[in-house]
């Protein structure tokens, strides 16, 4: 008899060891702590994966990104650069690689051009996106038009503006047109990886011309001089050169 029972013992004992083998692991299943990549919402997302403690940002809390003007603006006979001045009136959210499309119609509304990139947006930023080398040919372009496509993911890490300014500009028109600038890291990093812009206006405020350069690295306190060039005098009279510097937001 008491042999019977010590076997029963050891069997009741081996089965609740499988038990517990067994129902842990369901149970940690079912009780994840909250992540910001299980697609759902909980613990304090706002939304899903969104919001709280997660570093995507609801769509809800934030305005779309303003395209205040798009513009193609002729370089040479059957050559044009594509610009769109954008704005993102939200403080504390950026964007990467945020995909675009620029489009080309002539005065019949037909599709000469189209041209998609991606672009990087900054926190509370006003800026330009240029696409240069738009070969039309003979076809004459009237309307311009340029969108962001698909959902624009926003993330609260990206960085904002930084402490690089231009000291000096000057616009010179004497046969192929040239801008010069001066620009300074006035701030206590290196500012790498940074897009700078012109924009030549007329006396409507139209953009008749743009250029885009690269600048690898900017020391702090380091002054630097940057040229912009065109192949031919302007269409238009030229009235007022705006340099924008666009760090990345990386």
């Amino acid at each position: 008899m008491w042999a019977l029972r010590k076997r029963l013992i050891y069997i009741l004992g081996f089965l609740a060891v499988l038990a517990v083998l067994f129902a842990l692991p369901i149970y940690r299943s079912l009780n994840k702590a909250p992540t910001c990549f299980d697609e759902k919402q909980n613990g304090a997302e706002l939304g899903i994966d969104c919001g709280g403690a997660c570093e995507k940002i609801c769509q809800s809390e934030l305005d779309e990104p303003i395209i205040l003007w798009s513009r193609s603006v002729p370089v040479r006979d059957g050559l044009y650069n594509f610009l769109a001045m954008i704005e993102n009136p939200n403080v504390g959210a950026g964007a990467l690689d945020v995909p675009y499309v620029f489009k080309l119609f002539d005065d019949e509304n037909i599709l000469i051009y189209e041209r998609k990139g991606r672009v990087d947006i900054s926190p509370q930023a006003r800026f330009p996106i240029f696409e240069g080398g738009i070969v039309t040919a003979q076809r004459k372009p009237a309307r311009t038009f340029f969108e962001f496509i698909g959902p624009i993911t926003w993330l609260g890490k990206t960085k904002s503006a930084s402490d690089l300014i231009v000291k000096s500009k000057e616009l010179i028109e004497n046969g192929a047109p040239r801008a010069e600038a001066v620009i300074l890291n006035r701030g206590s990093v290196s500012l790498r990886n940074i897009e700078a812009f012109v924009i030549v206006y007329d006396d409507n405020g139209n953009a008749i011309a743009g250029s885009k350069t690269f600048i690898e690295s900017v020391a702090p306190d380091e002054e630097r001089e940057i040229t912009f060039t065109w192949p031919e005098p302007f269409q238009g009279q030229a009235r007022r050169v705006e340099i924008i510097l666009k760090p990345s937001a990386r």
